[in-house]
């Protein structure tokens, strides 16, 4: 499962609603940057790729995989509980096997530490991070793999 942090957004129209604030630039050239270094999990055909709703993630997940993601309006949230709930629903409803999910903090950093009973300092913006589940009832694993981009600036 591939797990992705919406990249930087923009607070520059304050009027907008949080779910409807797009990407900054700086969000823009830090998906590009990460997809250019991760192409292989990115450009997978059999990945089904689940995002929130919220304008940031959508235009995240489009950047990276270059196709318009599910949208998931229970991803909208910032409750790693939640996050989990939606995450073995679609685990275990369908037959999905490789899943990426494209959403929030703090459920994603929470989600992962839970699942890999592991500790990150941080989960930023456009940060990824692969667990190989080895139990799909409880939803844990094994950390395989996180970057971020300020590992290649």
């Amino acid at each position: 499962m591939l797990l992705v942090r919406h990249a930087k957004s923009s607070w520059a129209d304050t009027a907008l609603a949080d779910i409807d604030r797009p990407l900054k630039q700086r969000g823009v050239s830090d998906a590009l940057l990460m997809r250019s270094k991760h192409l292989a999990l990115f450009s997978r055909p059999d990945t089904f790729v689940l995002s929130s709703t919220a304008t940031r993630a959508v235009a995240t997940a489009t950047i990276l995989f270059e196709q318009s993601p599910r949208q998931e309006q229970q991803l909208y949230t910032f409750d790693n509980r939640q996050l989990h709930q939606v995450i073995a629903s679609y685990l275990t409803a369908s037959n999905i096997k490789k899943l990426a999910i494209i959403g929030h903090n703090p459920a994603l950093h929470l989600f992962i530490e839970n699942a890999c009973q592991c500790s990150l300092e941080k989960f930023p913006t456009a940060a990824i991070a692969v667990i190989g589940i080895t139990d799909s009832h409880s939803l844990t694993g094994d950390l395989i793999y996180s970057a971020k981009p300020s590992d290649w600036r």
